[in-house]
């Protein structure tokens, strides 16, 4: 069994997708509390929105339209616990100047511009709420307790979607899940 990285999803999204578009979009969730140490968060937040092409390449700082903290004044307070930085040496506006100068700008015209592009990060976060469709499950962070692969992806509601791991040499730890879109939005 080989281990699922970020191109194994992006090539299970494209292969799974019968869409005739050119690209598609990929939604993270990661988990604050896994065996990374300089995570601050314990708990689901996004961990990245962007855009793969057909044959699964990543596009970065494709030079558009520069970040501006103003044009998302209004969602400041839901993306920071939302989609709050990671690690205790980035500050969250660091990290959204990042997300939308590497990724977002990226998916233009998918996604139309850079309050649309935070918004709708937040829309998916809200509507796929992991920790919730696992609490449903009766699936909680516990570092006793263990469940299997199916028992996850049975908990999940919603778009394609796919589980990364690390393990820390004995155990394995979910760390993020992860969605894929049509370019449109639509689960394919």
């Amino acid at each position: 069994m080989f281990p699922i990285t970020f191109i194994t999803v992006f090539l299970l999204c494209i292969v799974r997708s019968n869409a005739q578009t050119t690209d598609y979009l990929i939604f993270g969730q990661k988990w604050g509390g896994s065996i990374y140490q300089s995570l601050v968060n314990d708990t689901w937040t996004i961990g990245y929105f962007f855009a793969v092409d057909t044959l699964g390449d990543y596009s970065t700082d494709c030079g558009g339209i520069t970040f501006d903290i103003s044009v998302i004044s209004d969602l400041t307070g839901t993306l920071s616990y939302a989609w709050p930085s990671q690690t205790t040496n980035e500050l969250n506006e660091d990290l959204w100047t990042r997300s939308w100068t590497d990724e977002g700008d990226c998916m233009v015209p998918s996604i139309v511009d850079e309050h649309t592009y935070f918004q709708t990060a937040i829309d998916n976060y809200q509507n796929l709420d992991v920790a919730a469709m696992f609490g449903a499950s009766g699936i909680f962070p516990d570092v006793t307790a263990q469940w299997v692969r199916d028992d996850y992806l049975q908990a999940i509601t919603g778009p394609d979607v796919y589980l990364l791991c690390d393990n820390d040499g004995s155990d394995f730890y979910i760390t993020d899940v992860v969605f894929c879109y049509q370019s449109d939005m639509n689960v394919m």
